[in-house]
């Protein structure tokens, strides 16, 4: 069954699949059956919910309940699978999720890149504060940190800055990682990034040369909140780079009716803020 599912998740017709009365049945069958499930079968069953946008609470109680029965036989994988998928899905399992948490501060070391970055991401989602974990996963992170993906880069600046949690030579060997892979960021990585450091009122001059460097040639394809999240970014650090924000406003006013109203108040706030 959970094969099934997982197989389901991995579709590229997933979405047209949800409304199936198929899929209902089988969610019925497997939340019944739920105590047959193994450790690999639970975390796998929590990742399809959240890759489908499946909110199906009476599952994923039931994942909640049987996975802290069997968490110490999890692999790392399993373990920062379920708690990402815990965060997608906005279910803040808090007994749950401490489990986890506990078990991750000694296995951290074990985790490879995609599982340290889902991990951080997961829990400043769900706005869990525990210096011990991000401690243990940036020592973690450090090493590989030139192995992260765009996105694992982007996330994990973002998942620290989220929390406030300034941890220095996690931020500088990152600095380092995304200057050297910068140009194949997407608009919602460079945002990440760019929010990231304004958040934490870090203003580093080439990491913002860099941004302004990528981000305008693709300036079309940012979103609405992407533009007013980047104008905000660089207005609170006082960065007054005016071929970036004269880019920001150029694409704004195109897809203006495309805002919604904090992020017109941003991006309003952004350019007052800097007098452009």
């Amino acid at each position: 069954m959970a094969t099934a599912l997982r197989g389901l998740a991995k579709s590229t017709n997933r979405y047209r699949c949800t409304h199936d009365f198929r899929l209902r049945t089988l969610i019925t069958r497997m939340t019944a059956n739920i105590a047959s499930f193994g450790p690999r079968e639970l975390a796998n069953t929590a990742w399809s919910c959240a890759t489908l946008s499946m909110t199906n609470e009476t599952l994923l109680q039931a994942i909640s309940c049987e996975a802290l029965r069997k968490l110490h036989s999890f692999e790392p994988q399993g373990l920062a699978n379920t708690a990402w998928a815990f965060a997608i899905c906005s279910m803040q399992n808090l007994p749950l999720l401490t489990s986890i948490l506990s078990l991750k501060l000694c296995a951290a070391q074990a985790f490879g890149p995609q599982n340290l970055y889902n991990t951080a991401w997961a829990f400043a989602t769900c706005e869990i504060l525990d210096i011990p974990l991000l401690q243990s996963i940036a020592a973690a992170s450090i090493s590989p940190l030139h192995d992260f993906s765009a996105q694992g880069l982007a996330n994990t600046s973002w998942s620290y800055a989220a929390l406030k949690f300034v941890h220095k030579p996690l931020f500088c060997v990152s600095l380092s990682a995304k200057l050297e892979i910068l140009g194949s960021f997407s608009p919602q990585h460079l945002t990440n990034t760019a929010w990231a450091f304004a958040r934490i009122s870090l203003p580093i001059e080439t990491l913002r040369k860099a941004i302004s460097a990528s981000a305008r040639p693709n300036i079309t394809e940012f979103a609405a909140q992407n533009l007013s999240i980047t104008a905000w970014a660089y207005a609170t650090l006082q960065e007054f780079d005016v071929p970036l924000l004269a880019s920001i406003a150029a694409a704004a006013i195109r897809r203006l009716n495309d805002f919604a109203v904090q992020g017109l108040s941003n991006t309003a706030w952004a350019f007052s803020n800097l007098v452009v």
